[in-house]
């Protein structure tokens, strides 16, 4: 036995006071966020980031859904990226993002939706007036669209001879005949009835006690149902209950049911005094007057429309151009580019019936899309970009497009992995796609065919191995060895075993193996079949993009963080992570 000794008692003591002033091995936890308050990043002037903020960004990632320790690795590039992010960010307010016409492209089309739709709803819907009588009015014109099929707005509660099949008393109801069930589902449903009858609500009874897996998770409710929705009985039981009557059980082929109805229509023209009705004319009273309204606006506007065409757009089929060439000057402010020409080009083909537009029909084409422009110049002569959260949206989709170019700075778009590339990592990694051991299985051994026979039955029954070890060999005293899990090999056992192990589907069941040996049971756990090199190739393409993408991604970082002189006084620590629900911290 080891003896305490003044040296060991020392160097305990030095070993525990080294431990005490590092810090020892504590981790970071939402309950001591208060001790953690000190830099461990820092760059330029005004930034700086404390361990309690990086600890509580790791603390809502996922690295743990279920909760415990994220070390230090992951922390760090938790921070690494918030640090890229950033930085990317300072970058991007500085970028001109009409560098990049693409992204500058697709900027000016958000702008171009969010000033044609506040244009919609600050300036047009807001002509848009109705009153009673023109509602009625409308609906009287177009009755046909307020028709309605007969219908019954539905609840249901189910009471199956098969309900009984999960619960407690399961296996117990595996020993009754088919007969005894059907009785057994008569005896629920009129016992839920009388419960019913008692005054429970119906949506609490079948949210608790029917067999409708579907609807009982919403209380019972099935919605408006029409006739020949369902079979028979079902209409004739239906569509004679007033609303909120629920009817007595009744059965079919299925088992037994109670429905009640919470709302009648008959067939025909839908009453406008209904409140439902009479918003859905309105709605479309309104929608008629705004297309109307909107139409005579954009026909003014269009009365102004001055179009500069470039001829270049004008000639060769249009998929030949390019996609940044002009096609067109709105009334000298917002530029039509051949990119949305083409967007347009296979419905003009359609519509003039053509294999490729002349110079005429794309003339056309630009008075099209030059509708939505007169638009944004109309919302601009309101003043509408000028709005404090029109200002706001502007500004953010510009720095979010210039971010975005900023931060695809480092990534070779073209990179591909080479053959050569691939072969190598392949051979390299030649163990991960062809296990020398590519079973892992566990069996049962024993001296009689029989009862090996009898042992895999077992087992696909759902019994254990070594619960069948324990029953017939120690209690019983049959010859029954067992062997726990492992991997093997073809060279590790006899060839039959390996062919028969092979066989298996992982989990399920077992298999007999007849070797000279003896009669083996084997249950196969795992079964990784050699993936050759043409399988390969996909799995290890990706592996490589990866990689490449990481090696860009690290220099990108190495390099910002030195242009921004990015410095971590601070040492990180593990955190204990609690667990995530549905996407957020747990209480």
């Amino acid at each position: 036995m080891w003896k305490s000794t003044p040296f060991y008692s020392l160097l305990l003591a030095l070993v525990l006071i080294c431990l005490a002033g590092c810090g020892g091995l504590s981790t970071a936890s939402r309950s001591t966020l208060d001790q953690f308050d000190y830099e461990v990043a820092r760059f330029d002037p005004d930034f700086n980031m404390t361990a309690a903020q990086l600890y509580d960004r790791v603390f809502h990632t996922r690295y743990e859904p279920e909760g415990g320790i994220v070390f230090e690795a992951a922390i760090k590039d938790v921070l690494d990226s918030v640090l890229v992010d950033t930085i990317c960010g300072l970058e991007a307010r500085e970028y001109n993002l009409r560098e990049n016409w693409l992204q500058h492209f697709v900027y000016t089309g958000q702008v171009t939706d969010y000033l044609s739709t506040t244009f919609s709803e600050r300036i047009v819907r807001p002509q848009i007036a109705w009153d009673s009588a023109e509602v009625i009015q409308y609906y009287k014109d177009h009755e046909e669209d307020f028709y309605v099929d007969e219908q019954v707005n539905l609840y249901h509660l189910f009471c199956s001879p098969r309900g009984w099949d999960v619960g407690p008393d399961s296996l117990k109801m595996k020993l009754y005949s088919r007969q005894q069930l059907w009785d057994l589902a008569e005896e629920y449903a009129r016992n839920v009835y009388l419960v019913l009858g008692f005054g429970e609500p119906f949506q609490n009874a079948a949210f608790v006690l029917s067999h409708d897996m579907q609807s009982r998770k919403k209380g019972g409710f099935v919605g408006w149902t029409k006739k020949g929705i369902y079979k028979n009985p079902f209409d004739s039981v239906a569509f004679s209950l007033e609303p909120y009557e629920y009817s007595k059980p009744y059965k079919d082929e299925h088992g037994w049911h109670i429905v009640y109805s919470e709302g009648y229509v008959a067939e025909g023209t839908a009453p406008i005094d209904t409140p439902s009705v009479f918003a859905s004319a309105r709605q479309g009273l309104t929608g008629a007057k705004y297309d109307r309204r909107l139409n005579e606006i954009m026909d003014s506007l269009r009365a102004l429309l001055e179009i500069e065409v470039n001829p270049a757009a004008l000639v060769d089929d249009i998929y030949d151009l390019d996609d940044s060439l002009w096609a067109g000057v709105v009334r000298g402010m917002d530029t039509v580019w051949t990119r949305e020409l083409k967007m347009y080009e296979e419905g003009f083909r359609m519509r003039h019936q053509v294999t490729s537009t002349t110079a005429d029909i794309r003339r056309e084409m630009l008075r099209t899309v030059a509708g939505k422009y007169l638009m944004v110049q109309a919302a601009r002569s309101h003043g509408l970009d000028t709005l404090p959260q029109a200002r706001e949206y502007l500004t953010r989709i510009w720095h979010s497009k210039s971010k975005l170019i900023v931060q695809s700075r480092p990534y070779d778009t073209e990179w591909d992995a080479t053959d050569s590339l691939i072969e190598q990592y392949y051979s390299d990694h030649i163990e991960e796609y062809q296990l020398p051991k590519p079973l892992k299985v566990e069996h049962l051994k024993v001296k009689d065919s029989a009862l090996a026979d009898f042992l895999a039955e077992q087992v696909r029954a759902g019994v254990d191995l070594p619960e069948l070890k324990r029953e017939y060999g120690d209690v019983q005293g049959y010859s029954v060895e067992y062997r726990k899990p492992g991997r093997i090999g073809p060279e590790d056992v006899e060839e039959q075993y390996y062919l028969v192990a092979g066989r298996g589907q992982p989990m399920v069941g077992a298999n007999v193996a007849r070797t000279p040996s003896g009669f083996y049971v084997i249950r196969t756990l795992e079964n990784h079949r050699p993936v050759l090199l043409p399988a390969a190739r996909g799995d290890v393409r990706t592996r490589l993009l990866r990689e490449h993408r990481r090696a860009e991604y690290e220099h990108f970082r190495d390099s910002l963080f030195q242009d921004h002189n990015v410095t971590f006084p601070g040492k990180l620590k593990a955190a204990e992570v609690p667990m995530l629900k549905d996407g957020r911290l747990a209480p």
